[in-house]
């Protein structure tokens, strides 16, 4: 089985995305820093035993010679972060990264190392950095078991995901995709219209914030 991992939020400039989060959820940004391989930065909020991720093109970074994980140098990503941050896309965690990967009847992509310090990560990523199923399916992380997690170096300042939905015009094709791939209870599925979209409701010491 999967566990939910973290939201991935992008903006177009890490600065005006950690202020915008910050304004919002009423709490500072705990952590982060840049993924050299990937040529991008991101800031960090806990969500009790998961957190978020506020990401974005590192201008500091040479280009990282290979598509950018979640799709950030694709033309409709961009397109959408010109009105400003958007949930883009989610992670699930996974003690066995391979058997999960054999498991999912959808591309996921394939893993790839990552690290920050003493971070080490698997996560997958797609050969045109999109995330799985246009961000409603999973991305998979595996953090090694005698490595610390993100988690454990932020406060935990009373933040918390109370709601995590995805709207789709296909419900029942995609819960039945991730049903297959062990996160059926991860995510809400309900049915939309137009473009698929992920949601979700962050409640804080200020109150719920709902993203949508």
């Amino acid at each position: 089985m999967l566990r939910l991992d973290h939201l991935v939020f992008a903006c177009a400039s890490l600065d005006d995305g950690r202020a915008w989060m910050e304004a919002r959820l009423g709490q500072p940004a705990q952590g982060g820093g840049a993924h050299p391989a990937m040529g991008t930065c991101n800031a960090l909020w806990r969500l009790g035993d998961a957190y978020l991720e506020m990401l974005a093109v590192d201008p500091e970074a040479p280009p990282p010679g290979r598509p950018r994980m979640f799709g950030l140098d694709l033309d409709d990503v961009r397109a959408r972060l010109a009105d400003g941050p958007f949930l883009l896309a989610w992670v699930a965690a996974s003690d066995d990264l391979d058997a999960a990967l054999a498991a999912a009847p959808f591309p996921i992509g394939a893993p790839v190392a990552l690290s920050r310090g003493d971070h080490l990560w698997r996560l997958t990523v797609s050969a045109d950095g999109r995330a799985p199923l246009g961000g409603l399916g999973p991305a998979l992380i595996e953090w090694p078991q005698d490595a610390p997690h993100p988690v454990s170096r932020m406060r935990d300042m009373g933040l918390r995901l109370t709601r995590f939905w995805c709207a789709t015009p296909e419900p029942e094709t995609l819960r039945a995709a991730l049903a297959a791939v062990g996160a059926a209870d991860l995510i809400e599925v309900t049915t939309g219209e137009g473009r698929p979209r992920l949601g979700c409701v962050i409640e804080g010491p200020g109150g719920p914030f709902v993203f949508d």
